[in-house]
């Protein structure tokens, strides 16, 4: 019972990331359905692809980010004196921010080199 309490608490907490994401890259979520559905699936089920749909999301907005973005916000967080453990949270948060505001769906990503 704690484990699916963990579960649903885990889904919800994770509801605001994945809502922002899915409205930058509506493309990355597995299928719509309908909440009578979805209520039938697993939470543990429904829980993995929450996780999976913010990992296709964050893929899909990295190629949005160019050299000169990503090397801004390293210099922000270094600037800030993030802790080394929390480094790399910040900078994933900062460029995920700045590729959910910039326009993405006005703009082509850039080509991987």
């Amino acid at each position: 019972m704690r484990a699916l309490l963990r579960c649903h608490r885990a889904h919800r907490g994770l509801a605001p990331l994945w809502r922002d994401l899915v409205a930058a890259a509506p493309d990355v979520v597995l299928s719509p359905g309908s909440r009578v559905r979805a209520a039938a699936v697993p939470i543990q089920l429904r829980l993995y692809r929450r996780v999976i749909e913010i990992r296709d999301a964050m893929i899909v907005l990295r190629s949005y980010i160019t050299v000169a973005i990503a090397e801004q916000v390293r210099r922000h967080v270094t600037d800030h004196s993030v802790p080394g453990p929390l480094a790399d949270a910040h900078i994933t948060a900062c460029w995920l921010t700045a590729a959910c505001t910039s326009g993405v769906s006005a703009r082509l990503p850039r080509l991987s080199r």
